[in-house]
């Protein structure tokens, strides 16, 4: 009785497949390759994981061979970088501007190996040019949009013609997390060129209830050393995890709808609460279609809707980021529409002080244009009065 009972152990709730037969079993063994894996232990790709990378390829007119998903963004770009076996004295350009976490992986984690850091500034592409002929990285990974406190916006098209780019043939990583729904992968992987476009899942492509992270590539040798990676050091989503993003990712027309909305609301907190900047303010404020922005001549006619879905306040002097969050939130419009959370893509505006960057973030939600106006001016008003 308790053989007959293990035997018909539902597997809705477990994450390992069971097999009714020995037959059964030789038949999946028979087609376990990397592009077709089957249900047999998570960690090495399921039949439910090749569905879902299906499912985000269709998104974006993607070969599904060349998708790979992880159980989050992080993983994602650790194993993208890792695709290049960087030694001792191998050099990899990263963004100086860029999120902590990556920035903490390259400067910190990489260095201890002996690899090269360099960072860029990606506001400027003659820059990166000079850089690039200098230094000669074997990887480059930028931000396409970078979420970092000067918020840079990369001119792919004009990169992608820098010149040493083809001599050299660098293997080039481009996190596209905060342009979501603003630049496609398309955009990305641009022929004649060793790219990896990364991107998390979480913070658009589930609005927060599942959390995962994806890359894709052109070049399904790279594909595939990547899947290798992700199984031998346990980056895949589980069985439950996958069935759940599955569940609630989001479609293509309803990202691109929702996202619009969420950098258009960005880009007006932004313009508004600039207002409040003059000469000798104890704050800045940073965003790409601001004219303050040394990127602003470009996201203003490549992206006129909104190259970003957040800004930054920089506070300057003797005040820092917690001073500055506590004084907004004193105002009563401020208190009740934001919440104090970390990340970004909501339906609600967050307001985050960082702990480790001196700067607060504030991050657009999906409210009509009377209430973000409204916060706006609320924002602008308490920024004023900051001593």
């Amino acid at each position: 009785m308790i053989l007959e009972a293990n035997k018909k152990e539902s597997p809705s709730y477990i994450n390992v497949r069971p097999f009714d037969s020995i037959k059964e079993l030789r038949e999946a063994v028979r087609c376990n390759d990397v592009s077709h894996p089957q249900s047999k232990y998570p960690r090495g790709g399921t039949t439910e994981l090749s569905l879902l990378e299906r499912k985000v390829a269709n998104m974006f007119d993607l070969n599904s061979e060349g998708v790979m998903v992880f159980s989050f963004g992080m993983s994602a770009v650790v194993a993208a970088i890792e695709n290049a076996s960087l030694t001792k004295d191998a050099v990899i350009m990263h963004g100086t501007n860029e999120y902590s976490n990556n920035k903490k992986y390259i400067g910190k984690t990489l260095t201890k190996r002996g690899i090269i850091a360099v960072e860029a500034e990606s506001y400027s592409i003659d820059y990166l040019q000079e850089l690039i002929e200098k230094t000669k990285p074997q990887v480059i990974f930028l931000e396409t949009v970078a979420n970092g406190q000067n918020i840079p916006v990369l001119d792919l098209e004009r990169f992608f013609e820098i010149p040493s780019l083809k001599k050299l043939n660098p293997l080039i990583i481009l996190d596209n997390t905060l342009a979501a729904g603003l630049i496609s992968p398309q955009e990305i992987l641009k022929e004649g060129f060793r790219v990896i476009g990364v991107e998390s899942g979480l913070k658009f492509y589930t609005r927060h209830r599942g959390s995962f992270g994806f890359a894709y590539t052109k070049d399904l040798t790279v594909a595939n050393e990547i899947k290798e990676y992700r199984k031998q050091t346990g980056m895949v989503p589980d069985l439950y995890q996958t069935n759940l993003i599955s569940e609630r990712l989001i479609g293509r027309f309803d990202l691109d709808r929702r996202n619009q909305k969420i950098f258009k609301n960005a880009m007006t907190l932004a313009t508004i609460s600039a207002e409040a900047e003059r000469e000798g303010a104890l704050f800045s404020i940073a965003y790409p279609n601001l004219k303050s922005h040394q990127n602003f001549e470009f996201a203003s006619k490549k992206f006129p809707g909104g190259a970003a879905p957040l800004f930054f306040i920089k506070p300057r002097g003797n005040k820092n980021q917690f001073d500055v969050a506590e004084h907004l939130l004193k105002n009563p419009i401020v208190n009740e529409a934001c919440v104090i959370i970390e990340s970004f893509g909501y339906d609600f505006t967050a307001i985050w002080p960082n702990a480790d960057l001196n700067f607060v973030r504030i991050s657009a939600g999906t409210e009509e244009e009377i209430n973000v106006k409204e916060l706006g001016y609320a924002i602008r008003d308490s920024l004023r009065t900051i001593q």
